[in-house]
């Protein structure tokens, strides 16, 4: 079979305008060498597509029988995880993995929280804290600009100067920072969230915009998280309950009926009062984390990650492969995110390590997700089913998990 692989390579440049962790979802090259090299052990024969424009002429030229597909997208928008996919259905290439409402469903993490609560799996309390309230007001500058007004008002109050229009602009600054304030103390008791609490990028992959500081305890840290998340990301915040207790990440792969992989423990080497999964830690995962799987939990326990994972897995709609991140808290499993595109470095990224502790080598994984997206494919209603069908409907390995 001809497969070819889309994806978004990491850029060496970098930009002073853009947060350092802008391409943290894009992947180096030899993670898509790893996936090719898995694929034509296989005996397939593998064409490396990438994103964007070229993809676009590549799939009109010349198209593959199946796509590999875990393009991220770039850009900020929720729905730019969906692009590529959207693209093979119009030009009905078969592909791997979930479709595109999935793939936009998932990535805006609001909207995810709200259809598997909706399948009665427990989400922390939050809110979506949106652009549309001038969060400008609570970032330095501004507020240094409005220190300045003041100052320069009253040098010329002292020197009898008339300064009207000073004090109206002093008075529409403490006006936009009143709003600002009131609005964020109503989400919170709307909601019913209590400090700590979690903030973080809405539209968001791979821990982008989670750092040590998105811990907040405090009304003044949550309105400097959020504003930082407005003006950084240029997207809405998502603001949860800091859920203490243990973290897990779940695998699952395949259809009707899907089944667990198996369930990471996440470990800090420091244990402390709040343990966040962060950016800095992932960077960091061989010295500040441990990874155990399975975990030492009661079986009981055990069965509940479980559970809520397949409900959020169904309630996503997810397809062939997906990560779900828990808390556990007292024994009870809180949602936080879903993961339809998972990483694949196969050194680092933890569905790849969640893989190797369950004894699967990465062919094995690699194999997985070709054979579920083509089981998938082949019991598509003919009606329905892509136009370039797949020429052989099984790969050709078995894999040593099961």
């Amino acid at each position: 079979m001809r497969i070819g692989i889309t994806f978004n390579l990491k850029d060496s440049e970098s930009d002073a305008h853009l947060p350092d962790d802008w391409q943290e979802e894009f992947d180096a090259p030899e993670t898509v060498q790893a996936i090719a090299t898995a694929l034509r052990s296989l005996g397939h024969e593998v064409v490396l597509l990438g994103d964007g424009r070229s993809l676009v002429e590549q799939l009109l030229c010349d198209p593959p029988d199946l796509v590999f597909n875990f393009a991220e997208g770039e850009g900020v928008s929720r729905c730019r995880e969906a692009r590529v996919p959207a693209l093979l259905e119009m030009l009905g290439i078969p592909y791997t993995g979930s479709d595109p409402l999935c793939l936009a469903a998932t990535l805006d993490k609001d909207v995810a929280r709200r259809l598997v609560a909706s399948h009665g799996v427990n989400v922390a309390p939050g809110f979506l804290a949106p652009l549309t309230c001038s969060t400008e007001s609570f970032n330095s500058p501004t507020l240094t600009s409005f220190a300045r007004r003041i100052t320069f008002a009253a040098d010329e109050l002292n020197e009898g100067i008339p300064s009207d229009s000073k004090f109206a602009e002093m008075n529409d600054s403490l006006r936009s920072i009143a709003e600002c304030n009131s609005w964020l103390q109503e989400l919170l008791r709307a909601y019913e969230v209590a400090f700590p609490v979690v903030v973080k990028p809405a539209w968001e992959g791979s821990s982008k915009g989670i750092r040590q500081t998105s811990l907040v305890h405090d009304f003044a840290g949550l309105q400097r998280a959020v504003a930082e998340i407005h003006q950084v990301y240029r997207q809405p915040a998502l603001v949860e309950e800091y859920i203490a207790g243990e973290e897990l990440t779940v695998g699952i792969l395949g259809n009707d009926p899907p089944r667990i992989l198996g369930i990471l423990h996440v470990i800090p080497n420091e244990p402390g009062d709040y343990f966040l999964y962060s950016l800095e830690v992932k960077r960091d995962y061989r010295r500040r984390v441990r990874y155990e799987s399975p975990p030492r939990l009661p079986r009981e326990v055990i069965v509940r990650v479980e559970q809520a994972a397949l409900r959020a897995y169904h309630a996503l709609d997810c397809r062939d492969v997906c990560r779900l991140d828990f808390r556990v808290r007292q024994g009870t499993p809180y949602f936080l995110e879903a993961n339809p595109l998972p990483g694949l470095n196969p050194n680092d990224s933890d569905l790849v390590i969640l893989a190797r502790l369950q004894g699967w080598s990465y062919l094995d994984l690699i194999c997985s997700i070709l054979d579920s997206a083509l089981e998938r494919i082949s019991r598509t209603p003919d009606s329905i089913r892509p136009r370039r069908s797949p020429a052989t409907l099984k790969s050709t390995h078995h894999n040593s998990g099961g």
